[in-house]
């Protein structure tokens, strides 16, 4: 059994699973009222969420707010947390929770999005490993820094570009009565055929677009680290982050220049070394890479000799 956060405040949660039950059980109410009658087992289905718990010794307790998935406790830590605590206040704190979530949602403040598996894992945004949530973006004060709430990350990012490609799947249907062409060939031959086919049959095409993967390219608003962040979305959801988000070149150049010099100088010495170390340039460019950054005063005369001995293996 997992450990309630005593940070969060929890209120009782029906698992997906439990939902599918209920499904079954309403199934089984039309069946009975039309086939025959089950009502015994359309009861047992209906009421399954209710004594689920009790067969099992399984609490399925969701947090309020910004907190990772739901958790699952025992039937003692349940009576635990219920005795300190008042589930109906909760109740009131979640509704409240939900509606400020929903006008962030419709302001453009807070945006959905759904990690893809490596990543769910990657940010630590659950430990229970459900990657099949939505998971939120939050916008700070319209200033275009993110931060990701539900995430083990603390850091808070811009966001410099997105690389999405839609997936759009195309499928094509005949639509229009069947036998058309054949009465026309009939009554006046060939060319009736294609009359009569064409005349009351007509190919319909449709679009549908299916999620794909948006490579998120983040900097920390410190400018010293970037991270790739991948999130399946649609174009619809990529226009919106686009639209709020993305910062321009002009902005991170200006958020550089408002910096100390010492900063400066850490964050030109972290890109070139990771520029030169993932580049394909032999090592007497890399070395002149160093070289550079030593005559501007941004590493020092022994880090220069370590990198030299490093790319000539010495």
């Amino acid at each position: 059994m997992q450990k309630l956060d005593s940070s969060a405040n929890y209120v009782k949660f029906m698992p997906p699973f439990y939902f599918k039950v209920v499904i079954v059980g309403v199934i089984c109410a039309f069946i009975s009222l039309f086939v025959a009658p089950l009502w015994i087992l359309t009861v047992l289905l209906l009421l399954f969420p209710f004594y689920a718990p009790l067969l099992t010794g399984k609490y399925y307790m969701e947090p309020i707010g910004n907190k990772p998935n739901y958790v699952v406790i025992s039937r003692d830590q349940f009576k635990e947390y219920k005795k300190n605590h008042n589930l109906s206040d909760n109740l009131n704190l979640k509704k409240d929770y939900d509606a400020k979530l929903a006008n962030a949602l419709k302001n453009g403040s807070i945006f959905l999005i759904r990690p893809t598996d490596s990543d769910f894992e990657k940010w630590g945004f659950n430990e229970n490993g459900n990657p099949n949530l939505n998971l939120s973006i939050e916008l700070h004060n319209n200033d275009h820094v993110l931060t990701f709430p539900q995430s083990n990350s603390k850091k808070s990012f811009y966001l410099e570009s997105i690389d999405f490609t839609p997936n759009i799947e195309t499928s094509m249907a005949i639509k229009g009565k069947t036998g058309s062409s054949l009465i026309g060939g009939a009554l006046f031959g060939g060319v009736g055929a294609v009359v009569g086919s064409s005349g009351k049959r007509k190919i319909e095409t449709t679009k549908t677009e299916k999620d794909s993967v948006a490579y998120m390219h983040l900097i920390s608003t410190d400018l010293k680290n970037e991270e790739n962040f991948a999130v399946n979305a649609k174009q619809q959801n990529v226009n919106l982050l686009q639209g709020k988000l993305t910062v321009s070149q002009t902005f991170l150049q200006n958020k550089f220049q408002g910096m100390s010099q010492d900063d400066q100088k850490t964050i030109t010495k972290q890109t070139v070394e990771s520029n030169v170390d993932t580049s394909t340039m032999d090592a007497a460019d890399k070395i002149a890479k160093y070289k550079s950054l030593l005559d501007q005063g941004i590493i020092t005369q022994d880090e220069f000799n370590t990198k030299k001995k490093q790319l000539l293996n010495i």
